[in-house]
């Protein structure tokens, strides 16, 4: 069908503006690309906005803070362990009677009492817990030093226990009994001793808790 000019421009004209309208109603309900979606999701955020699918996964990856802390302490205690001294040789006193001994810290009070903790006091009653030197030799001291003054203070605690209720088994065979604490005239400026087991880490010098078993 013919129109004539006027006509034909407002056909023409309607025809534009419906294509138009198809157009962008086309684009409004097109689906969002990847490419939009990503740039959505890496976007920086805004100082103090959390994006929220950021914030869902640090909730569901985050781990309770008591069951952290119970890993954390966990972790303290197996290097704790795994730093321990060695418990000492029980074998110092191998051919003793086994009953229990003195501890470090009772032998430190009667060695004050005795020489102002001087463990290298001189003389006929010598070391720091003042052990006459006959006695040393009777008890086996010897086989540290030849008189007390000249041994270590571990090693004047060995025989001071000997002498007390551990006893020594001598060269000769013989068996040297413990006389207990009576023969120490400061036993009632330091006190009663306590006694312990010979496994008991309290009777030992750290000295002798290093020594591997």
């Amino acid at each position: 069908m013919y129109l004539n000019g006027q006509a034909g421009a407002s056909a023409l004209l309607l025809v534009i503006t419906l294509v138009s309208i198809a157009s962008v109603s086309s684009r409004a309900s097109a689906p969002v690309t990847e490419e939009r979606q990503a740039t959505e999701v890496t976007a920086p955020l805004q100082p103090g906005h959390k994006h929220p699918e950021v914030a869902a996964v640090v909730k569901e990856y985050s781990m309770p803070e008591e069951q952290v802390f119970k890993e954390d302490l966990q972790s303290i205690k197996s290097k704790s362990s795994s730093d321990e001294t060695p418990l000492p040789r029980p074998s110092i006193y191998a051919n003793g009677t086994g009953k229990k001994i003195a501890t470090v810290e009772f032998w430190d009070k009667l060695a004050h009492c005795e020489t102002h903790s001087d463990w290298e006091n001189p003389g006929r009653y010598a070391g720091g817990l003042g052990i006459y030197v006959g006695t040393w030799r009777q008890w086996g001291g010897t086989q540290f030093a030849e008189t007390p003054n000249k041994a270590t203070k571990s090693e004047q605690i060995v025989v001071a226990n000997r002498i007390s209720t551990q006893g020594w088994m001598r060269e000769d065979g013989r068996f040297q009994k413990p006389v207990w604490f009576t023969g120490w005239g400061a036993l009632a400026c330091a006190g009663r001793p306590e006694l312990v087991s010979l496994k008991d880490q309290s009777a030992y010098t750290l000295e002798q808790s290093r020594t591997t078993p």
